[in-house]
């Protein structure tokens, strides 16, 4: 194990989103608001069939609801994704390399023309996902650095250390 003793350690990652990261990590951001809405279709559906089925054939107007939560469950997937499909394609910034400075104090994110530093008392959460950090600046804004944009093995278990010893 490394030794991580040395905890002024600065760690430089370059961040370039890819299409299908923003879109999974806009996936994350919205999960319970996703979850909300299908359990309050199928809740809606579910009464409204047995509403309609005055009490008889209760299994029917179930399975009914089900499948009917089922098709707006795929279809509120499909347009979501397109939905950040779309922003990512129209919004240069998204796709501006960002070089994220990280120490003790927080993170420095530079861009082009522009940095801006955020300490850890910033963000609300931070969350690790399957392949990328989540920096939950609020509900339903974060910032997105993938694991892959770690140069070393070494940096990301020191931003891992940082990330709990700033929760």
């Amino acid at each position: 194990m490394t030794d991580f003793s040395a905890k002024e350690k600065e760690i430089y990652v370059n961040v370039d989103i890819s299409e299908k990261e923003y879109v999974r990590a806009s996936l994350y951001l919205v999960k319970k608001n996703i979850l909300i809405l299908y359990f309050g279709t199928f809740f809606i559906l579910v009464t409204a069939f047995y509403l309609l089925s005055f009490g008889q054939n209760q299994l029917s107007s179930l399975v009914i609801a089900i499948i009917a939560t089922l098709f707006v469950l795929i279809l509120s997937f499909y347009r979501t994704i397109w939905m950040y499909r779309k922003k990512f394609k129209k919004d240069r910034l998204l796709k501006e390399n960002v070089t994220y400075k990280i120490d003790l104090k927080g993170l420095e994110a530079s861009r082009e023309r522009c940095s801006i530093f955020m300490s850890w008392s910033d963000y609300n959460s931070i969350k690790e996902y399957q392949d990328l950090f989540l920096l939950y600046i609020s509900d339903t804004q974060a910032q997105i650095i993938p694991e892959r944009c770690f140069q070393t093995e070494e940096d990301k278990q020191h931003f891992k250390l940082l990330i709990a010893n700033n929760k």
